[in-house]
């Protein structure tokens, strides 16, 4: 499967904290802290989080070292962590298996990142899955077009802690029941 037909897969990531909101005071500039080129990641897909450790994490659509034959000549995507100094580190690298094209992030409650990818998993229509701060990926839930394919967007939680909510392109379906019981929230 091919999931992109491009001649470049270069990305860039800038820091710019609320520069689309506010305006910035006379005199202030932004700095470029990392260009993606491919192996380290490409398209930077949506928002960063910021951890525990204070690195900002996020995601990118295409690019890293999965699986590049199943996602194009591409990659798969990214999970990356950038200090504020600029040093970014490839957390994970999906491979078709475990997704492909995840979207942003969420940080919850139970100190774990979580996830949904846009294809891959074991019907190509996107997973569910959880990411430790230490790197290890657990897909918890594979779309299969019945319940829902291709999510678009980031995942949120509730504000008591549990559940993690979501929506997928496929039949509108919110997947709150489809996984909430996988990840140890329990009402």
């Amino acid at each position: 499967m091919t999931l992109r037909n491009a001649s470049s897969i270069r990305g860039l990531l800038i820091l710019a904290f609320a520069a689309t909101w506010i305006p910035c005071a006379a005199g202030q500039t932004f700095s470029t802290l990392v260009k993606f080129n491919g192996t380290n990641g490409a398209y930077p897909n949506g928002y960063l989080v910021q951890g525990p450790d204070g690195s900002f994490y996020g995601t990118t659509a295409f690019g890293g070292t999965g699986h590049t034959g199943e996602c194009g000549n591409y990659g798969c995507g990214t999970i990356f962590k950038i200090t504020a100094s600029g040093q970014l580190t490839t957390v994970y690298n999906f491979n078709v298996i475990d997704g492909a094209s995840p979207n942003p992030l969420l940080l919850a409650s139970d100190g774990n990142f979580y996830g949904a990818t846009q294809l891959g998993g074991s019907f190509n229509a996107g997973t569910v899955f959880r990411l430790t701060p230490a790197g290890a990926l657990t897909t918890l839930y594979n779309f299969n077009t019945g319940n829902g394919a291709n999510s678009f967007a980031g995942l949120m939680q509730a504000g008591n802690g549990r559940p993690v909510w979501g929506t997928s392109d496929w039949r509108h379906l919110q997947f709150r029941n489809s996984f909430r019981d996988h990840v140890g929230w329990r009402h």
